[in-house]
């Protein structure tokens, strides 16, 4: 039986499928239902570009994929945004809410939670009318989401005009340790044509308010070390990322993460062939649009670099460019035996298993969000070339906070009198050599890998904030663990989330959960009710003192786990004898939420007692800490004497046998 059903939407984007695709896989790791919801036109690509078996390996992890129209005719340009954006948000609402009625026609389980792209803020609307909860997910980074936030105060002070559009030319820093950005490149005057842009901007400004309004939780595909900045300035968002395998198994590597092209798997074969840190990796995602000059002059410029490369060229990459120019320029690349020494290049591949490989020196990038953490957690130097959109912000975190890259540098008019910029064959091969040979810039980019590794490992920030606040929230009451059931006040027939007025409401003990106890912000938040009435820390401090001390020697990171699944633990107070209750109590672990019966105060145990009985018990104190992590009411739910030994709750609870 599955713990939920989680309906996930993303923006009809590739860069938005495959973070949350990625997050869904995670989802059915921890024991969910997820359907997943794209466009027919991104539905059809995602289907027909899985390997074979792919639909049923994902059926089988239940994992559903569904479809819905998004407005616009079969053959409409999509990787117009403004028109793509202006049809999906008018079309898509009425089309949710029939697939939803649908499934629950067809005896689908009920859906109990949509995780939705923050750029898809209609769908919020549409699940709290169908009484279904809302986690709010963004796909890009905090930095980028902070900048949109900060859009009335922006205009306020005179840096925007009330339409999006820049009154003054400077360059904006909104926190110490954030990406500068210059305002002519902020994302939402940059990611279409200008006459659109109003469309854009009045998206963004709408899913603010949206999300504000009807996200219980907000998640993003990023991780604190990353951009500390941001997060300071925005503690209620909480990151989850890197949402990308790495130095994982094998098979966790394979599974389908929504490609809408089929992938070539025969570039990692070429891979195995090249020397350690010898290859230039050259990707620009699945919306870049280079013309013929731009093209050929990187292509030049690759082979001026005297390395092997290989570069991704979608069908659709450069619009008008010669074919027979293109036939020629990948036969210079074969030598005479046939061999392709020199470089190779498809249509696609699977990027994350390419960074990971061994091979690879440098990668050549549009600073998409996606493929800036899968470089960042491969410890991969980049060398930048921003295209639209959030990218320019990206490529600021790359070049002027993290450094661990360059960017490439755009020449005026060519001499020839044609028109535009160009990135020279010239800039490409020297900003190359320069990137694959400065040894700071890879010792830099290790420093961050290392860290994003260590985010989304046991224990780590991102780990957390996925298992003890997206977990905690979607679990339903009724499938906690059984010793003890829910906290006081939560019932399993309460699904309704608290109004948008109080959801975040900051409560005098919410900074003692943050200081003392080492909570996030968002689970101190849900954590205050059950201690609300206590008027002192002075109680707390102690059990948290006990905690840390020689009888358990819990971490910092460990007390926190254990008190934001049950905050219950900090009323207790602490005995003289920690084992002197152990010969005569044993655990009680029926329900009290099934029961209907509150705490006796004057049966309730010790913190010593209830150590003194279950560290015997279990054996060790790090197999008690074990089962805390997933029985967390072990330290709070009452012990009672042992058959034939009176206690003022055996009206309650029954005698324990």
């Amino acid at each position: 039986m599955a713990k939920g059903h989680v309906l996930v939407i993303p923006m009809p984007c590739q860069g938005h499928v495959i973070p949350l695709m990625e997050l869904s896989h995670r989802l059915a790791d921890e024991g969910f239902e997820v359907t997943f919801v794209n466009t027919e036109v991104d539905h059809a690509l995602v289907v027909s570009a899985l390997p074979a078996g792919g639909a049923a390996a994902l059926a089988a992890r239940r994992i559903h994929l569904a479809a819905i129209p998004d407005g616009l005719a079969g053959d409409e340009d999509r990787k117009d945004l403004n028109k793509l954006i202006d049809a999906y948000s008018h079309h898509m609402p009425g089309h949710l809410e029939r697939l939803l009625a649908e499934m629950v026609a067809a005896g689908r389980p009920p859906v109990r939670w949509l995780v939705g792209d923050i750029n898809m803020g209609w769908s919020f609307a549409v699940a709290r009318r169908m009484g279904i909860r809302v986690v709010s997910f963004w796909p890009a980074s905090m930095a980028c989401l902070a900048f949109m936030l900060r859009i009335p105060n922006l205009i306020e002070d005179g840096v925007l005009d009330e339409k999006g559009w820049p009154a003054r030319k400077e360059t904006l820093q909104l926190a110490p340790g954030m990406p500068p950005l210059h305002t002519s490149l902020i994302s939402w005057n940059n990611s279409s044509a200008a006459e659109g842009q109003h469309i854009i901007f009045d998206l963004v400004c709408r899913n603010n308010k949206l999300n504000a309004e009807f996200a219980e939780i907000t998640i993003c595909n990023s991780f604190h070390d990353a951009e500390p900045g941001a997060f300071d300035l925005f503690p209620n968002f909480l990151p989850v990322g890197p949402l990308t395998a790495g130095d994982e198994r094998d098979e966790l590597r394979r599974r389908p993460v929504g490609h809408f092209l089929p992938e070539d798997a025969a570039c990692l074969d070429w891979l195995d062939a090249q020397p350690d840190r010898s290859v230039v990796y050259v990707a620009f995602g699945s919306l870049a649009i280079f013309n013929a000059r731009q093209f050929v002059e990187l292509a030049e410029g690759l082979v001026l670099s005297g390395r092997p490369f290989l570069w991704v060229v979608r069908p659709d990459f450069t619009p008008g460019l010669s074919k027979p120019w293109l036939d020629a320029f990948r036969r210079r690349l074969v030598d005479d035996g046939g061999e392709k020494k020199r470089g190779i290049v498809v249509d696609w591949c699977s990027q994350k298993r390419v960074l990971e490989h061994g091979a690879v020196a440098c990668f050549v990038t549009h600073c998409g969000w996606n493929s800036t953490l899968e470089g960042v957690r491969n410890g991969v130097p980049m060398l930048c070339w921003p295209y639209f959109c959030d990218q320019f912000l990206d490529r600021s975190y790359v070049v002027e906070v993290w450094r661990t890259g360059l960017a490439v540098e755009a020449a005026g008019d060519g001499e020839d009198g044609s028109e535009g910029v160009v990135v020279t064959r010239e800039e490409v091969r020297r900003k190359v050599e320069k990137v694959v040979g400065d040894e700071e810039i890879r010792k830099r980019a290790r420093v961050m890998r290392d860290a994003a590794r260590a985010c989304v490992g046991e224990g780590g920030s991102s780990q957390r904030n996925f298992r003890s606040t997206l977990l905690y929230g979607l679990w339903p009451c009724n499938l906690w663990p059984i010793a003890g059931g829910p906290p006081r006040g939560e019932r399993e027939s309460d699904s309704s989330p608290p109004p948008p007025s109080c959801r975040r409401r900051r409560r005098p003990a919410d900074d003692c959960f943050v200081t003392t106890c080492g909570l996030i912000r968002q689970q101190a938040v849900k954590s205050t009710p059950h201690i609300s009435h206590q008027k002192s820390p002075s109680k707390a401090d102690a059990v948290l003192a006990f905690l840390a001390g020689s009888a358990l020697r819990l971490s910092k990171a460990d007390i926190a786990d254990v008190v934001a699944r049950d905050p219950l633990i900090l009323k207790l107070q602490r005995g003289e004898n920690p084992r002197a209750s152990a010969p005569t109590v044993s655990p009680v672990t029926s329900s009290r939420a099934s029961s209907g019966c509150p705490h006796s105060s004057s049966a309730a145990s010790t913190i010593s007692e209830k150590l003194g009985f279950w560290i015997p018990f279990l054996g060790s104190p790090e197999k008690l800490l074990y089962f805390v992590k997933s029985n967390y009411y072990l330290l709070t739910a009452d012990l009672v004497p042992s058959r034939g030994q009176s206690s003022p709750t055996s009206g309650c609870y029954g005698n324990a046998s």
